[in-house]
């Protein structure tokens, strides 16, 4: 008999680290790791994988798996990445941090966010946790043995940081990579866990996924949405992508696409994407001085308004999130959908805001970010450019109602032009011309002219060609 839909959404979760089982003062390290390479013989043998020796698995404590889940996923420098977020309004929303706890939580509460168990990549190693109930966590044990798998035959810390070969590693590249890798070990656990080793259809598992997504975001809305978000999409879109491709095909099949990995976010969450080669428009490649030096762009000469000191692609998902600042995620999603490529640029500025050198008294050295997007035509554009005015005027704490937040499309063509400062005065700008769109958020007041010429290099021999009439988006409803 199949497995039953509570059942399955309450292993997901579970799985995910949002349970905490009983202490289970009678499990000892032999008897898990017996059961761990168990399940890794049966999943070796149905996915094809030769197993030469056994996987090493650790009985380990609340403290120490809080340690192991702390550990970031690899996405490339971490200090710069951060500060090209925080001005785009994804590092932090101020708000208590996810596995933090307010006084007078118990230690023990059932939600904090201390898993029952994950696969260790940087030391190639099962962890399981010493109060988990092996067989309310069969379907944990199974999704983490399978990513133990996945790591033996991939080397996926060398996978995860090369997308593509002479290629920058970039956090829509990778976090896409990370939801193939997580949604083969998940279907792999649902087939394994199902008496009759078969996957739920795909009507059920939409409703899986839309209940652990809804579960989690209730319970994690302290949570900043960079994190929570990053963590849904390599969980859930990931699992929804691959049992796309198992629920109708063999393994085999699954396996080409490790070959011909997902190349963004995009192609995650919209599968017919990758299907079709639809590839992202490499928009850096098109940007000044990148030419120069692609390996290191802090070597990258300063311009008129600052130095390039790290630069990156956000992918649809990074879009979603900075228009859902303005606080409709529904819009930002729609908005988001039409999206062809992107370049966001943290730079370090020779000034500050209000003009003062730097090394003066009482300064330190200011960023800024610019961000260019090009659309598959210009009603995506201007549906991005719309949403993405109501983005700024949040991070400049501008009001809505500002006659400035106009986003006018004039009727000979699309374009648009929105200029803001915070009462820091930096500036925060918007472009748009057809089906790119540019951005500097937290600039000097000159930083338009860095924003004129970047659009100019962005609207020069675009890669990625408009979308044909037969291959029109549907929208959500």
């Amino acid at each position: 008999m199949a497995l039953t839909l509570p059942w399955l959404v309450a292993a997901v979760v579970s799985a995910m680290g949002e349970v905490v089982w009983t202490p289970n003062p009678r499990l000892a390290e032999s008897v898990v790791t017996r059961v761990a390479n168990e399940t890794a013989a049966v999943l070796a043998a149905r996915r094809g994988v030769r197993l030469t020796r056994p996987l090493v698995v650790r009985l380990v404590d609340r403290p120490q798996m809080r340690i192991a889940r702390a550990v970031p996923p690899p996405l490339g420098s971490r200090e710069l990445m951060a500060q090209l977020f925080g001005h785009l309004g994804l590092a932090s929303d101020g708000k208590r941090p996810a596995g933090t706890r307010s006084a007078g939580t118990r230690s023990d509460s059932p939600r904090d966010d201390v898993p029952t168990g994950l696969y260790d990549l940087g030391h190639d190693r099962v962890l399981i946790a010493n109060w988990s109930d092996l067989a309310q966590g069969r379907f944990a044990v199974a999704r983490d043995v399978a990513l133990a798998l996945l790591d033996r035959r991939f080397d996926l810390g060398r996978w995860f940081q090369a997308p593509r070969p002479k290629v920058d590693v970039t956090f829509d590249a990778v976090l896409a990579r990370h939801a193939l890798a997580h949604g083969d070990a998940t279907t792999q656990a649902l087939e394994h866990v199902d008496p009759e080793g078969d996957l739920p259809p795909p009507r059920a598992l939409s409703g899986i996924l839309e209940q652990v997504r809804a579960s989690i975001l209730a319970a994690h809305a302290d949570t900043p949405p960079l994190e929570l978000q990053r963590r849904l999409f390599i969980e859930l879109d990931g699992l929804a992508f691959v049992h796309g491709v198992r629920a109708r095909s063999p393994w085999t099949t699954v396996d080409n696409l490790w070959r011909r990995p997902p190349a963004s976010t995009e192609q995650i969450l919209h599968p017919q994407k990758y299907d079709k080669s639809d590839r992202p428009d490499d928009v850096c490649a098109r940007l000044p001085d990148f030419a120069r030096d692609r390996q290191d762009p802090s070597l990258i000469p300063p311009n008129d308004n600052g130095q390039v000191v790290h630069r990156d692609v956000l992918g649809e998902l990074g879009v979603r999130l900075f228009l859902a600042r303005a606080g409709n995620d529904y819009r930002a999603e729609r908005a988001a959908m039409g999206w062809g490529g992107d370049c966001a640029l943290l730079l370090r500025t020779s000034t500050s805001a209000a003009g003062t050198p730097l090394g003066a008294p009482g300064t330190s050295t200011p960023t800024f970010a610019a961000w260019i997007t090009t659309w598959d035509d210009d009603t995506d554009a201007a549906d991005f450019a719309t949403e993405a005015t109501r983005a700024l005027a949040t991070l400049a704490d501008v009001p809505p109602t500002d006659p400035r937040l106009d986003h006018r499309i004039d009727p000979r063509g699309a374009s648009g032009r929105v200029r803001l400062t915070d009462a820091r005065g930096r500036l925060f700008a918007l472009d748009h011309k057809g089906r790119t769109v540019g951005l500097v958020i937290a600039a000097p007041p000159d930083a338009e002219k860095l924003l004129e010429r970047l659009m100019t290099s962005a609207l020069a021999a675009a890669t990625r060609p408009r979308r044909s009439a037969d291959q029109a988006r549907v929208r959500p409803k």
